[in-house]
Formats: structure tokens, sequence, C-alpha cells
């Protein structure tokens, strides 16, 4: 089939970014490598950023099919049919060009579609599989919304419970310990740093035997669930489950976390202090307080050139840039973010293994030149061996030592689930920073403060600039991408030091 002349046709769902696999770049690169290898010719490369799920959706793929009729190309190149068509419309359209001869095949890595029966059987298996995936979603959501409208609990239980059939019961091990969180903050005396090392130093763990971070207790002191409820999408259910706090407590604790309880003493601390900086000059920002009240950010003017000291920022403003900056590090594809970190621990598990197979194999290779090093002493001892020989074989066997002896001290231990427990914890952080920052009281947004931002350069009361620390830095690039092997693949070097940082991270901010 030397005639045949290819379309690449690449498309990735602008509606689904977070289950597709393979990026536009992705499929292009892998298709030109295939066609390099068995020498197609290759016509033109189209790329399409739209779903396929309805017809007349894609201006991009009708107007490959009007070329193929002009005879510019009659065949097509696709990494996979579903990427080609998911609707029985335009796989009418694709039967109709090989019934007049226009398109001779359809190709893919693994399978090629050149015949009229082999195309009827392609579009037959588009369309079962379309309709089974439609059924199963329906399926899906009914019986998620039957569950909910029984009270039955649908998913992960959260910590503090346990998972049974149909439901949630209290965790034995971990649900007084819950209890004893809400307690504690609804008194007004313990900071959410007391109350993560009280529970640390009593016993509580997470489910992989992790502290529970400051963030994490954040986030549990403000799940309704734990009143007896189910809240899904902003909706909330009655659930079955018993509660472990009373609707008056849980209340009272939004009540702190919201400001509207007073009995801790306000400070005039300056918050966003250290934080700020000046665009123009570059000096640090500073602040006042007006009436023994409201608190106002601006340049120091240090330098004694800049014209920015005559803007004043009021705190609130303050807020509200930092919050607005923080949607870059919140992560929106959380659909993405779960595949990618079911992939990473995968990986990392492999690697454990790996690694402790390789620490095993390498002892086990010294243990051996240790004995074969006994074994010349005894020989030399009984003169079974001149002693030349022995000192070259000696200087070798050491030599060996040496290279495994440093390969094993490079070769540093790792636990999969201790990092697989704080990655969970960044993700989950990065899912609710901005609430977090925005709902939280002056101790949360500090020690987010603390472990996210290096600076924020402001100009005429805008942001100009903003510096994250790592992991952040890294999760804002991450959100720009909907390509998983971005989200995944890493160089072994940034991961390591990615995953360095995480723990200097937990060590001063958790």
């Amino acid at each position: 089939m030397n005639n045949l002349k290819y379309l690449i046709y690449c498309r990735k769902s602008s509606e689904e970014a977070g289950k597709q696999l393979q990026s536009l770049e992705t499929q292009e690169t892998m298709l030109l490598e295939y066609a390099k290898y068995n020498n197609l010719k290759i016509v033109d490369i189209i790329k399409e950023k739209k779903s396929a799920k309805n017809e007349y959706n894609r201006p991009l793929f009708t107007h490959m099919l009007e070329r193929i009729k002009k005879g510019e190309a009659n065949a097509i190149l696709v990494i996979d049919p579903d990427r080609l068509m998911r609707n029985l419309i335009e796989g009418d359209k694709l039967i109709k060009l090989f019934e007049t001869g226009s398109l001779k095949e359809i190709r893919t890595r693994h399978i090629s579609y050149s015949s009229m029966e082999s195309m009827i059987n392609l579009i037959d298996e588009i369309a079962s599989s379309t309709k089974y995936s439609r059924k199963l979603s329906i399926k899906v959501l009914d019986g998620n919304k039957t569950k909910l409208s029984k009270g039955e609990y649908p998913t992960y239980a959260p910590l503090g419970y346990i998972n049974i059939p149909n439901t949630i019961i209290p965790d034995p091990e971990r649900s007084h310990y819950i209890q004893e969180i809400f307690h504690l903050y609804s008194t007004l005396n313990y900071s959410l740093r007391v109350i993560a090392n009280t529970m640390f130093e009593k016993g509580l763990r997470s489910r992989r035997g992790c502290k529970v971070s400051r963030s994490s207790i954040n986030i549990l002191l403000r799940n309704p669930e734990y009143t007896g409820v189910i809240r899904r999408k902003g909706i909330i259910y009655e659930g079955t489950h018993q509660p472990l706090v009373e609707k008056t407590e849980f209340q009272r604790v939004q009540d702190i976390l919201d400001g509207k309880c007073t009995g801790k003493k306000r400070t005039h601390e300056f918050m966003y202090r250290g934080y700020l900086f000046c665009e123009v000059c570059g000096c640090q920002y500073t602040a006042s307080l007006k009436k023994e009240r409201y608190s106002y950010y601006y340049c120091t003017n240090g330098k004694g050139l800049c014209d920015q000291h005559k803007t004043y920022l009021p705190e609130d403003s303050a807020k509200k840039l930092i919050v607005n900056e923080l949607k870059s590090v919140q992560i929106v594809n959380k659909e993405l973010a779960e595949l990618s970190f079911d992939l990473y621990a995968d990986d990392l598990r492999k690697s454990v293994s790996n690694q402790s197979h390789s620490h095993y194999s390498i002892q086990k290779q010294i243990s051996s030149i240790d004995q074969q090093l006994l074994t010349l002493d005894k020989y030399l001892l009984q003169s079974k061996i001149p002693q030349e020989r022995y000192d070259i074989t000696n200087k070798e066997l050491e030599k060996d030592k040496k290279v495994l002896e440093k390969q094993l001290k490079e070769l540093k231990p790792q636990d999969a689930e201790t990092t697989l427990e704080l990655v969970e914890n960044i993700k989950s952080e990065a899912y609710n920073v901005t609430e977090m920052f925005n709902d939280g009281d002056d101790e949360v947004r500090s020690d987010l403060l603390k472990s996210l931002l290096w600076n924020l350069k402001v100009q005429n009361g805008k942001v100009a600039s903003i510096q994250y620390k790592m992991p952040w830095n890294f999760i804002q690039k991450l959100n720009k991408s909907d390509d998983i092997e971005t989200w995944r693949g890493t160089p072994s070097f940034d991961r390591l030091f990615f995953l360095n940082h995480l723990f200097i991270y937990e060590m001063f901010f958790v």
C-alpha cells in the first residue's frame, strides 16, 4: 500500500482533561515515530481540542474529511479509534468515504482498518463502548443519589470512622481523638498547633501511621459529616452514621474559625509584614496601626528614591491580593491530581521495592568479599599462597568492597508510605488552600504564609510578581498543564529535590 497518503489526527477533549492520558504533543510524537519506523507518507498533522461525544462539534475533523474527498489524502493515522469518533453520525461519514474509495485505511499503532467489514466492526465497537460508558455513568450517578437519599455513606470514610457495607461507624482507635479535638478547640484555649502536637503525643496517627498536621485538623474541624450528615457537592444529606460531635458544638467551632467568637486576645503582629515588597525599589513593606484598629502597609522607601510609600495598602486589601494569587496553586483538576498521585504511588512503591532488593544484593556481595578476605588470610597463614599473590588479591577485594560500601551508602532508605502520606497532606491543602486562607483564623493564615510564600511584590496597590516556596511553585507549574505525563513524569533529580523539600516542609510547618 505504497500509494497511501496519511493525515495524522490528534484530539484531546477540552471537557475531560483529567481523564485524557496523552496530550496533543504526546500523540503527535508517538505517531510521527510510528510513521517514520513504518515508512508512512504523512501529508499533514491535525490537532484538535474538542469533545467527540456530540456531532458537529469538531470543525477540524470536518475539514479533514473534506480534504480526503478532494484527494489530498486517502488514509488516517490516529493514536486510538476513540480519538477519531465517538458518535454514529461521524462514523457514518467515514463509512461513506470508504464506500466511495476516497478513504482507504484508518490505522492506529496496533491495528489497521482497511476493509468495509473491519470498518463496520470498528463503528460497532465504538457505538457499544459509548453506549456502555454512558449507561455506566448514569448508573453510578443514580446509584450514588439513591445511596445519599437513604443516608448511606458512598465513599471513603473520614478520619475517625471506618467503612462497613452501606455506611460508616466510629473507628474504635481514633474516634475519641476527633471528639477531643472539637472539644479542645471549642474552649478557645488551644491553637491548632498545640492541638496537633497534643494529639500526636496522646497517640493519634493517620491511617498510614503519620502525624495529623495542623492543616488536616483545620479541614477536619470544617467537616460537618462528624455531626451525622453527608456533604456532597455543597448539598447536605441526612446520614445514618453515628455522630461524633453535637451540632451545637460543631457550630461553635465554626464561629471560632470564622472569628465570630471572642476570647483570644488579638495582637497586632502585622501578619503580612515580611512578605510584601515594593516592585519599584525592592524595599520591604512596613505597617502601622491607625485609630488602634486598622492596619495599613506601605513601602519603607529605604533608598529615598521611591514614590510608592505614598500609597497605603489596607490589611483587608493585602489579604484579597494574596487570596487571588493563591488560586494559581490551588489544584482545580482533582481528577488528574488523584490519577497522577495513584501512578506516582505505584512508581514509588516499585522504586522502594527495587531499592530494598539492591540493598540486600549489595550487602550480600560485601559479606561474600568479607568471607573471601578471611579465607585469603587463612591461606596465607597456612602458606597455601605466596605473599605476592596475597597482596594483589587482597588489594582487589578491598577495592571492590569500598565500591560496594559507597553504593550502599548512596542507597538512602526511603519509607514509601510516609512519603505518600506527606504528599497526600500537601495535595489536601492544595485542594482547599484559598478557602483555608480566606476562612481560617490568624494562626491558620500565618502558618500558610510561612509554608508557601517567599515574597509578593506590589506596585500601585496591585501584585507585580509572586514567588512561592517548594513544593508550591512546583504545584503552580503543574496547574498550567493538563497532561498526565507532566504531572507524574518529573526527572529523578527534580523528584528527589521535590521530596527533600516536602520533608523540610513537614519538619517546620506540619
